[in-house]
């Protein structure tokens, strides 16, 4: 109950809805849980979420922000791997985004701060 309380109490206080120029929010999804970091949000974020959660790994990506259902997500990433980033490669490596488009990879890259 107090773990879930903490997990409630981080995701209110680090989730708010970021509205980049190309359309997108930065995700974080742990245990099937989807959400929406805010506009400066990073990787550790993310992790703290997963750490809260007790959770082994965590995916990073984005979320559309005109239809929820559009989402890119990398391939589960360890709670200890500590050079976790968002790449357009690490979003092309995970075969659940198959039907997007390189631009698609490099816009969601670009949010997140790299390439």
């Amino acid at each position: 109950m107090i773990v879930q309380s903490l997990v409630a109490i981080l995701t209110e206080f680090v989730i708010t809805q970021s509205k980049a120029e190309e359309g997108y929010g930065k995700a974080c999804k742990v245990d099937n849980r989807l959400s929406i970091l805010a506009a400066d949000g990073d990787a550790n974020a993310c992790r703290t979420l997963a750490l809260a959660s007790n959770a082994q790994e965590f995916q990073l990506g984005c979320q559309d922000i005109k239809n929820a259902d559009l989402v890119m997500l990398t391939k589960p990433i360890g709670i200890t791997d500590k050079s976790a980033r968002l790449r357009s490669s690490s979003l092309l490596e995970n075969a659940e985004n198959a039907n997007r488009s390189p631009e698609e990879f490099a816009a969601c890259a670009k949010l997140w701060g790299s390439r």
